[in-house]
């Protein structure tokens, strides 16, 4: 092993019964023979789904949702996303969390059909974190309430030339003005859509907020994640403002 700095980590187990380890270990080029790694055991995140209070669509079936914590992005000796299945309360165990970054969410069906819900607000520990990563310590887990509404928005429209004809062959881009949404897994971060034959495009589940509307001939959609990569769509995008429950129609011309 080359003379370095290292970071051992593991994850053994399942379930409440993880244990987890990760240490930085200094190498200077001599046998490394006393190495002591101690496991201790991970942290267990307990939740609740909740309707909005104004929420006029039939209570759902909490039993058939989801909650996880998904870890960022090349977090060692953590699968993919921690999942659990919420008691007809809407309460919710996740176990087997090794400490570090998560994004916390909820609501989805487990069967894959679309409801009339989606999350307003994820708060952990007291702290708004929807749609961010958020730092799970070793000590506590703590406790998140996932809000969920059934006033869902939508933006819908045509991409159209200086002649009012449609455009098919470009995508239309949908992309937050809050650039710290520019991330993986972001509900609210940027997407693409493609027009049909007549022009029209249509995004679901639209996060409220305040987005540009832009176009391009080609968009590669794993780097829309790159801050870099979407800048070059901002200077000829339009601004737009999406509340919460809006149906939103909105045209986007580009130049021939």
């Amino acid at each position: 092993v080359p003379p370095g700095r290292y970071v051992m980590s593991a994850r053994i187990g399942t379930n409440a019964a993880v244990l987890w380890i990760r240490q930085t270990i200094d190498v200077t080029g001599r046998d490394a023979d006393s190495v002591v790694a101690t496991l201790r055991p991970a942290v267990t995140l307990t939740g609740r789904l909740v309707l909005a209070p104004e929420a006029t669509t039939a209570r759902p079936d909490f039993t058939k949702m989801t909650a996880e914590a998904r870890p960022s992005t090349g977090m060692p000796g953590s699968p993919p996303a921690l999942m659990a299945t919420p008691d007809a309360d809407g309460s919710f165990t996740i176990d087997g969390i090794i400490p570090g970054a998560y994004k916390l969410d909820g609501g989805s069906f487990r069967t894959g059909i679309p409801g009339p819900w989606t999350v307003r607000s994820v708060i952990y520990n007291g702290r708004n974190v929807t749609d961010r990563l958020t730092e799970i310590s070793a000590d506590s887990a703590g406790s998140v309430v996932i809000t969920l509404t059934d006033k869902i928005a939508a933006l819908s429209g045509r991409l159209i030339d200086a002649q009012n004809r449609p455009v098919p062959e470009l995508s239309v881009i949908l992309i937050p003005t809050d650039r710290s949404h520019w991330v993986r897994n972001a509900r609210g971060g940027p997407r693409v859509a493609k027009p049909g034959s007549d022009g029209q495009f249509r995004f679901e589940d639209v996060v409220p907020g305040e987005y540009y509307l832009s176009a391009a001939t080609e968009v590669e959609t794993p780097s829309l994640i790159n801050p870099d990569y979407v800048e070059q769509f901002i200077a000829t995008a339009t601004k737009i403002t999406i509340v919460e429950g809006e149906k939103k129609v909105q045209d986007f011309r580009v130049g021939r």
